[in-house]
């Protein structure tokens, strides 16, 4: 069969089908046609004993195609239950990768909470820090001050 390749499934079962019913078609209007032909060939030369065996032939031709007909639509159904089993899957494949991306969403958002939680801290340790610093050098300076008050009372 002539199926592009890269087609979908449908493009596929469609392609099949359309085959199919071209091919039931050729065999119908063959057979129609070797019908006439060989009645008309037995007709003229056999009697009424050799015309019931080519209706024998004819009905076992038309049992074989009947099958073959048969064969194919079972085919076209276990391809259709196939298409469907696919898109099962691929529908179950798609909830679970959106479910995964909120659940990874949500574990984002709260390491962004945490980050800010952690940053606005620092900055208030830093702050804590720049103003201890402050306070430590204010109270160097007072203790400088102390001492040069108490070495000017050693010395006078």
């Amino acid at each position: 069969m002539d199926v592009p390749i890269g087609a979908g499934l449908d493009d596929i079962l469609e392609t099949i089908r359309i085959q199919w019913e071209k091919d039931v078609e050729k065999n119908r209007v063959e057979a129609v046609a070797l019908l006439q032909a060989k009645q008309q060939e037995e007709v003229a030369r056999m009697a009424q004993t050799q015309e019931e065996k080519l209706a024998a032939t004819l009905r076992v031709e038309l049992h074989n195609t009947s099958c073959q007909v048969q064969s194919l639509q079972a085919e076209t159904e276990s391809l259709r239950a196939l298409k469907r089993g696919l898109e099962n899957t691929l529908h179950d494949a798609k909830h679970w990768h959106d479910m995964e991306l909120q659940n990874l969403g949500a574990v984002v958002s709260r390491l962004e909470a945490e980050l800010s939680e952690i940053r606005a801290e620092a900055e208030q340790q830093q702050q804590e820090r720049a103003h201890l610093l402050a306070r430590k050098g204010q109270l160097q300076k007072d203790v400088a001050s102390y001492h040069a008050l108490l070495d000017r009372e050693e010395s006078g």
